[in-house]
């Protein structure tokens, strides 16, 4: 049991090192209803898993759970159709978003925005990427205000399958291997967050 604790340094670290960001993306505590007005946002990596079947998009589960969400502006990433005959289907399923634009990024990849709110601008920010990453900055029409929103696809930390396996044997305190796991998660995390870190620096310059 002592050794296995000692393995949990690891993710602790990466909690503690992570906790602003935790506490502002995902809820902590109550769970119970905002008073007053609210706006409801949803993002989400659809890894372009959103155009089988458009013939019958009703039996696409990932276009249904958009729908359904019944989130006021949608932020989807790994998101383009591929072609203008299947982006009408997508925005005509998805009729209940009256204003949208698709982004195309490198490598055939996109971003894509759904809203209620009708959008005022359109701006890309530009930045360095390995990959097919990228930012699309917003200015939409709610009510009489201008709400700014961005939609993020920064690099990722690009973890093999391998690299997962190896982090859940980190978790569970497996011995084997150990040392070596550590500093080659360590050095893939390093290695991402110097591509992420000016992204994200880019962003915050546009906003």
């Amino acid at each position: 049991l002592l050794f296995g604790a000692r393995r949990l340094w690891l993710p602790a670290l990466f909690l503690l090192l992570g906790w602003k960001t935790t506490t502002t993306c995902y809820s902590v505590g109550s769970q119970k209803e905002p008073e007053g007005k609210t706006l409801k946002l949803l993002t989400y990596n659809t890894h372009m898993r959103a155009f089988t079947g458009l013939d019958h998009p009703e039996k696409n589960e990932m276009l249904n759970y958009l729908k359904d969400s019944d989130a006021d502006i949608l932020c989807l990433q790994e998101f383009l159709p591929p072609t203008e005959k299947a982006a009408r289907k997508v925005n005509r399923y998805l009729s209940n978003y009256p204003y949208h634009h698709h982004y195309r990024v490198a490598n055939g990849n996109g971003l894509a925005l759904y809203t209620r709110y009708p959008i005022l601008s359109v701006e890309p920010v530009r930045y360095k990427t390995r990959f097919a990453n990228g930012s699309v900055l917003y200015r939409l029409q709610v009510g009489s205000d201008t709400l700014v929103v961005v939609n993020n696809h920064l690099e990722t930390n690009q973890l093999s399958s391998h690299d997962k396996e190896l982090y859940k044997d980190l978790l569970k305190g497996r011995k084997e291997n150990s040392r070596s796991g550590s500093k080659h998660l360590l050095k893939k995390l390093a290695q991402a967050a110097v591509v992420r870190g000016p992204q994200a620096d880019s962003v915050a310059q546009a906003i």
